[in-house]
């Protein structure tokens, strides 16, 4: 019998290489060999990265459609960019209000695996956490969702049968985490490791080394107790308590989903009543725009002089961020790392206009949201 040609693969006899070490030391049995290369078949149709879908539909984008994101994503009126209100408006259009955490999500969804912008929303039951989430699965059908608590291997991978987790699943695309507060003890630190460094080190029977984990993480969690209290001081710990400080710090935009007022409520109520279901006429428009985004700006021009005024007023705001955070006066404690979630969302903010280049515009924008972001977690 013949071989096909073209069928050879060197990742692929690496992997066996490196797996059939592992059998001759006693580690792994065949069948689990066979098990973990067939899934990990399917897992590399599953995994996706960013780039490669956006590749696939940017193949797919008429000329029609192109002119019209490009219209959509340039439009300036009065001197601002209209895309910046308008964008937020096509995401989960039946979720009413929450501009401002619809507009953050989309910064995040311009981001890319090798500089992520990772968000996390931490809210009562019943808010829009999930819906967000799932409505980011309708526009990325190959990002992964799960949590911590999905599946036996959780984020990290099972130490028994050796199988990928949601982390090693998502690598090179998108991670939708549900109920990140879950996050087991044994894996808070891959996840820390995971947010931090694009990589997890793998030490079980069967496995060991170290896995990559580029992706974007949007994630969402409930606050100690389910609820948020009305005490400053005890919504941080309810925060602390069920995502350590170190890993929230990971994050470069957290929101948290408080008591709303009664004007929001009767807003939301309303939309519940008059909706007829939860459908949003824009997803093949959504797709076809984040395709165009990473394909035509996945490089984008970062540079500041340390004298450009601009760079005065950024760090004039992580200073001051970083020492209302210091004083309890936000919900939990910032870092310097700060300074980074506020020049990766600049980026986002250029790709979102479709321009490769960081201009005042993007920092300010960068700014606004940030300053909403910690609004949501301030006394």
């Amino acid at each position: 019998m013949s071989r096909k040609k073209g069928l050879v693969d060197k990742k692929r006899i690496d992997e066996f290489w490196r797996f059939g070490e592992a059998l001759l030391e006693g580690g792994l049995l065949l069948a689990d060999l066979y098990n973990y290369f067939t899934s990990v078949e399917k897992q590399s149709k599953q995994v996706s990265s960013v780039a490669t879908i956006s590749e696939g539909q940017m193949r797919q984008i008429s000329d029609e459609r192109r002119k019209a994101i490009e219209k959509f994503a340039t439009n300036v009126v009065d001197g601002k960019f209209t895309v910046y209100e308008e964008l937020p408006k096509m995401i989960a259009p039946y979720i009413a209000g929450n501009d401002e955490l619809k507009l953050a999500l989309c910064y995040s969804l311009a981001s890319t695996p090798d500089k992520p912008v990772h968000m996390l929303m931490i809210g009562n039951p019943a808010s829009v956490k999930s819906d967000l989430l799932g409505e980011v699965k309708e526009i990325f059908p190959d990002a992964v969702f799960g949590g911590p608590r999905s599946t036996e291997a959780g984020l990290t991978i099972d130490s028994i049968s050796g199988s990928p987790g949601l982390f090693m699943l998502a690598n090179n695309g998108i991670a939708l985490i549900d109920e990140f507060d879950k996050v087991r003890r044994s894996e808070i630190n891959a996840a820390y490791q995971a947010l931090e460094s694009g990589k997890i080190s793998v030490n079980t029977r069967k496995l060991k080394g170290d896995y990559p984990t580029k992706f974007v993480c949007i994630a969402a969690a409930n606050p100690k107790g389910g609820t948020f209290h009305d005490q400053p001081d005890l919504i941080r710990k309810q925060i602390e308590d069920v995502i350590p400080s170190p890993l929230l710090s990971r994050f470069h935009l957290i929101f948290l989903l408080r008591k709303e007022t009664r004007e929001k409520v009767e807003n939301a109520v309303t939309t519940i009543l008059t909706r007829k279901e939860k459908i949003n006429p824009n997803l093949g428009f959504l797709r076809d725009y984040f395709a165009l985004v990473k394909q035509k700006c996945r490089h984008v021009e970062y540079e500041f002089a340390r004298d450009d005024p601009l760079v005065k007023e950024m760090s004039m705001f992580v200073v001051d961020a970083l020492e209302r955070s210091e004083k309890g006066a936000i919900f939990y404690q910032l870092t310097k790392r700060f300074a980074e979630a506020l020049k990766r969302v600049s980026v986002c903010s250029a790709r979102l206009r479709l321009s490769r280049k960081v201009e005042e515009v993007d920092v300010k924008n960068s700014i606004s949201i940030l300053k909403a972001a910690l609004r949501t977690a301030s006394t």
